[in-house]
């Protein structure tokens, strides 16, 4: 939870800085797939796929350059059926809940002429809060009862769409996120979000 706190201070600080040079400020919300594939713990097999939804808050520096804070959410029941933890052998289902908090700097390549579609990509690290809850077949459960905190990066590649007439960006997005630590995971995802322009 510090770790998100530090991040949140890093983007308000930002927008403190930039404050002067009218930056053009985004707020939205955000839906889509998860794909995740990795071990969560030994022999856990790959978790799947799910929705995942979230916030954002965008500082748009230029046409073209734009940093972004969002929270995301995403939650998979999976089964295993041979898990090793703490020495332990076991099997059974399983529930992972990873709540994200992603850092992402975005750069816009080229405006699809003569539309307003802009392409554009990105990177960023995140802090995920993985909560892992296990449901085994066996007589001796090993214990997943604290949260862990892991950090990863990403890469994202998207277009967006500033409406017409409108406070309003619309995009599409794809993200390759690798989660480093003990816990083994990488995400592909596929979303799309709106964002109010405050300018």
């Amino acid at each position: 939870m510090k770790r998100a706190i530090y991040l949140g201070a890093i983007f308000l600080g930002l927008l403190i800085v930039c404050a002067d040079a009218r930056a053009a400020l985004d707020i939205g919300v955000r839906g889509g797939y998860a794909h995740a594939t990795g071990d969560v713990f030994e022999g856990s097999g790959d978790v799947g796929g799910g929705g995942l939804y979230g916030i954002v808050a965008g500082l748009g520096f230029t046409d073209a350059l734009q940093l972004e804070l969002a929270y995301e959410h995403y939650t998979k029941d999976f089964s295993f059926d041979e898990a090793v933890h703490g020495g332990t052998i076991f099997f059974g289902d399983g529930k992972y809940e990873d709540q994200a908090y992603l850092l992402t700097g975005k750069v816009q390549f080229f405006r699809l002429v003569p539309t307003p579609i802009g392409l554009y990509g990105g990177a960023g690290v995140s802090l995920h809060s993985l909560d892992i809850t296990v449901d085994s077949g066996e007589a001796t459960v090993p214990d997943f009862g604290e949260k862990k905190n892991e950090f990863e990066w990403h890469l994202v590649a998207g277009a967006g769409l500033r409406v017409p007439g409108l406070p309003l960006r619309a995009y599409g997005e794809y993200r390759y996120q690798n989660i480093t630590g003990s816990a083994d995971i990488r995400f592909s995802s596929l979303y799309a979000g709106v964002n109010l322009v405050l300018e």
